[in-house]
């Protein structure tokens, strides 16, 4: 009898507890469950009763189970789940946010350059793989065996967990749990979830244990031979059935004279009883037992035969007899009955037999055309021979792991590799690759090792030029930026036949190190001078122009020389395409394109970035890109739009971590945020935002990271901490002092100067800001000199201040935002009022009125001083969409426009249930009751 047909008995409340989960994905909640216990307990045989009652009801379930041997093997479990059903259904599941998933099932990643880590972007897709199979109803995940899952499964079962409220899935993962040290910790955190029903099978009462010894002996058994079987076992499942199996076989009468015998076995039944078992039958059957158990679940007759060399009526006679003896189960691919039956064969057999299974095992399913991560996973098995098939075999194993994001695989495969060992025509290709995986996983010692090695060996510039970047990035993470740009240089300078391109390639890494650090930038500035006439062409030309731009607007070059070298960079978009997505280039050039005030082109360039990162679901580039777009609408006076940006990047970027909060969100993400928050008053969500990405204390002192400090030296000032402001502000200037930056488009002179204007310090005010006004005019940044005369007005009183306030209005009129202006014209109406020319100040302060929409303190004060100017303005009302938060007014713009709650929670890298919880406060805060009244509600 197999063990799908044994009688499950004292799991009632277990199975019921299945049950409701699986009604929560019913009801569309989510339901998750957890079964956890030692081996035996019956874990896979109370799924297996789980699935029966779901598949009787019609309810849709995908199976898979991790596996001893194929822990190796990337997202195999989650292959399992899914491939029957992509095949069953067609490609059609992998459209829209979910084809960010196809490199798992065909091992190709998409066009054009992937990141360092694709990971991140595949996890997405594949939760929109399974959001688009539970579309026409409820769907229920099996994954069993979970503790010999590979991790980049084990990485989005975790990864599903927390996505399934308001969904028509369910997960169930089972694992083994006797050796809690050893527990996965993202298999812990899943037990430790609030939403999950926690599953503990214990062990069988004596009641059960008499049941099923009745079952197997076909009558009543004394109570002392139960009692014996249940204290043999202490009750675990599997070991009874073996133990019964075992007494069975032997002829035992279950009365109390056999107890003795019961005892003498115990539990360590299981190993002797399928040994002895293996023992009675053919040696073409042991043969096949042990091919079966080192396939794993790949064991279908045919490969089976192949790797224990038997002939097809060998096989079936065989398998017979393994089904018979309980030891397989019949069906396709062949599986032992418990995964501790196979684990009792393979600790049988000696190191080399098991070796040997795995070189067989590796060459059929090479030559039945199987993944090379499949093949990879049985070599790691393999003692290394010089073998250059195994060698090509691992390598290409490592490719298809990369393009899949499962980079702790490729580092093992290539590890391997290295030791079997490649040919030396070879040797250095190896060692290169596996730096670069290294490189990626952040192993930069290991990685650095590999590199150096190579390249003392590798006289080919070509060759050089495509990992020496990596190596000078170790070398900068190791031992800082000076180092790295030193080694830079020395290879351009020393390297043979090195084509224009590729020096460019390298120049441009060189000048992306060197801008960061205050140590080198001056240095990189000069030497990257030279090329500020290319004409932007080609790859390498962009990249430089891109380093040129930003290194443009430090040295306070003109505007349009900082925006001519960005839009060369741009070459209309033609960057995305040198590089990944996820590397500078593309956000150098946006920054720059803001310091030079051509707030058009950036924003245009912004949404470019976003809109890859939506496409190529890239999360880091949509969380940069949104952060990038909320400067770019802050600088333009666009408030609420820039503040939703910020929080649709940052909720994005929370999926990976504090550490990439600050890697993506370095440039501008988090300063575009907290500086539109702090200009509309929300000043506890600004602090929210420092302290989420661990910029509310220190500051590692690089060139872009040091804007944050004046992002926040601007919220302690709006806080009232004026002595922190002013210190963060100063810490800005000095910074930037060092390093040669000289940017009055980032103007923390002219915040500093009203801080010590308003405590009295007047003439060090007027200081700060004739020297920000001299900057500012130098590089005939418009937007900078109309606020820096703003700025100094306020420190004259009478006619001076009403003159300088004038000319301010009259700048920042021609400037690209509108909220420097709406503050000037409210300063000047105020200038006027209290200067008695109450008829006069009327105008300025209705315009600043209307530009002021949307941010509500400058609103106010306008409104406060047309009243005092004698003018009846209307009543100051704020609409709806005043109380919304960034998030919210964000999915309401994007609703608005006519997008479906799924394809926003695909823009958005949410899921459609915040999506449509956002949508249900939206319409109770705008009082409306439809998509058709938002974009009225909006600006109403």
């Amino acid at each position: 009898m197999s063990r799908r047909g044994e009688l499950l008995v004292d799991r009632d409340i277990e199975l019921a507890a299945l049950a409701r989960v699986a009604a929560q994905a019913a009801d569309e909640l989510g339901g998750l469950a957890v079964v956890e216990g030692p081996a035996g307990i019956g874990k896979s045989r109370l799924l297996n009763a789980h699935r029966a009652q779901l598949r009787e009801r019609g309810v849709r379930v995908l199976v898979a189970r991790g596996g001893e041997l194929e822990a190796d093997v990337p997202f195999g479990v989650v292959r399992q789940l899914f491939e029957r059903a992509l095949i069953a259904d067609g490609n059609g599941l992998l459209s829209g946010a979910a084809h960010a998933a196809a490199p798992i099932f065909s091992g190709v990643a998409d066009d054009g350059p992937a990141p360092a880590d694709p990971g991140p972007r595949i996890l997405h897709g594949l939760w929109w793989l399974c959001a688009n199979l539970a579309a026409d109803g409820p769907l229920v995940l099996h994954v069993d065996d979970a503790h010999w899952a590979d991790a980049p499964s084990l990485r989005f079962v975790d990864h599903l967990s927390r996505r399934l409220e308001g969904t028509g899935l369910a997960l169930v993962v089972a694992w083994r749990s006797e050796d809690p040290g050893a527990v996965d910790p993202l298999l812990s955190q899943l037990a430790a979830d609030p939403a999950a029903a926690v599953l503990r099978p214990g062990p069988l009462g004596a009641d059960a244990v008499a049941r099923l010894a009745e079952a197997s002996f076909g009558g009543p058994c004394a109570p002392e031979f139960v009692d014996a079987c249940h204290g043999a076992t202490r009750g675990n499942p599997f070991l009874l059935h073996e133990l019964l199996a075992e007494l069975s076989a032997d002829g035992v009468t279950p009365d109390a004279a056999a107890a003795r015998e019961v005892h003498e076995l115990g539990a360590s039944a299981v190993a002797r009883a399928v040994l002895l078992r293996l023992g009675a039958v053919s040696p073409a059957a042991v043969a096949l037992a042990h091919a079966i158990a080192v396939l794993g679940g790949e064991a279908e007759s045919r490969r089976a035969a192949a790797v224990a060399r038997l002939t097809p009526e060998q096989t079936a006679t065989a398998v017979d007899a393994l089904v018979a003896l309980q030891i397989v189960e019949r069906g396709q691919p062949l599986q032992f009955v418990h995964p501790l039956v196979r684990r009792s064969i393979l600790d049988d057999l000696a190191p080399s037999e098991l070796a040997e299974l795995h070189a067989r095992s590796a060459r059929v399913l090479d030559a039945e055309g199987a993944t090379a991560e499949r093949v990879a996973g049985h070599l790691l098995g393999t003692d290394g021979a010089g073998d250059p098939w195994v060698v090509e075999l691992l390598r290409a194993g490592a490719v298809r792991a990369r393009a899949q994001g499962a980079l702790d695989a490729a580092a093992r495969w290539l590890t391997r590799a290295l030791a079997e060992p490649p040919p030396p025509e070879l040797r250095n290709d190896v060692l290169v690759e596996l730096g670069l995986v290294e490189m990626s996983l952040g192993r930069h010692v290991d990685g650095r090792r590999h590199l150096q090695e190579a390249l003392a060996r590798e006289p080919a510039p070509a060759k050089r030029a495509r990992c020496f970047p990596d190596l000078a990035w170790a070398t900068m993470n190791l031992d800082g930026v000076p180092a790295a740009v030193a080694l830079l240089e020395q290879e351009i300078e020393t390297a043979d036949a090195l084509d224009h391109e590729t020096a460019l390639k390298l120049e441009a890494d060189l000048a992306s190190m060197g801008a960061m650090s205050p140590e080198v930038t001056r240095e990189v500035a000069r030497r990257l001078a030279r090329f500020a006439t290319v004409r932007g062409t080609t790859r390498g030309e962009r990249l430089v122009l891109a380093s040129l731009a930003q290194l443009a607007w430090y040295r306070n070059a003109p505007a349009e020389e900082v925006a001519d070298l960005a839009r060369r960079a741009w070459g209309d978009g033609a960057l995305l395409g040198d590089t990944s997505i996820e590397d500078l280039p593309a956000y150098q050039v946006v920054y720059a394109l803001v310091m030079a005030d051509a707030l058009e082109d950036a924003e245009a360039a912004a949404d470019r970035l976003l809109a890859a990162g939506s496409t190529q679901g890239s999360i880091i580039t949509f969380g940069a890109g949104s952060g990038l777009r909320a400067w770019v609408r802050q600088r333009r006076g666009l408030l609420a739009e820039a503040a939703a940006d910020g929080a649709q990047g940052l909720a994005a970027l929370r999926e990976l971590g504090p550490l990439a909060h600050q890697q993506a969100m370095t440039f501008v993400g988090v300063r575009g945020t907290v500086e539109a928050l702090v200009a509309r008053g929300e000043l506890e969500a600004a602090d929210a935002v420092l302290q989420e990405t661990a910029f509310d204390g220190d500051v590692f002192d690089l060139v872009p990271l040091n804007r944050v400090v004046g992002a926040r030296g601007l919220l302690r000032l709006a806080q009232g901490r004026s002595d922190e402001g002013i210190a963060d502000l100063r810490e800005l200037g000095a910074r930037d002092a060092r390093a040669g930056v000289v940017a009055p488009g980032d103007p923390w002179r002219t915040a500093v100067a009203g801080a010590l204007r308003a405590a009295g310090q007047v003439e060090e005010a007027r200081t700060l800001l004739e020297e920000q006004l001299t900057l500012a005019r130098a590089a005939r940044l418009v937007s900078a000199e109309g606020a820096a005369l703003r700025a100094l007005a306020l420190t004259h009183d009478g006619e001076r201040r009403v003159e300088l306030l004038e000319q301010a209005v009259a700048l920042l009129s021609r400037a690209p935002s509108r909220l420097e202006e709406a503050a000037a014209l409210t300063d000047l109406g105020a200038a006027l009022r209290v200067a008695g020319r109450r008829s006069a100040a009327t105008e300025p302060l209705t315009r600043a009125l209307e530009l002021a929409a949307g941010v509500p303190p400058l609103a106010r004060r306008a409104h406060e001083e047309l009243e005092t100017a004698g003018a009846r303005p209307r009543r100051l009302r704020f609409s709806g969409a005043e109380d919304l938060t960034a998030a919210e007014r964000r999915v309401a713009e994007l609703a608005g426009d006519g997008r479906s709650n799924r394809e926003i929670a695909q823009e958005l890298f949410v899921t459609p249930k915040t999506v449509e919880n956002h949508l249900g406060r939206i319409y109770m805060k705008l009082g409306i009751h439809s998509r058709r009244e938002l974009s009225a509600a909006l600006v109403g």
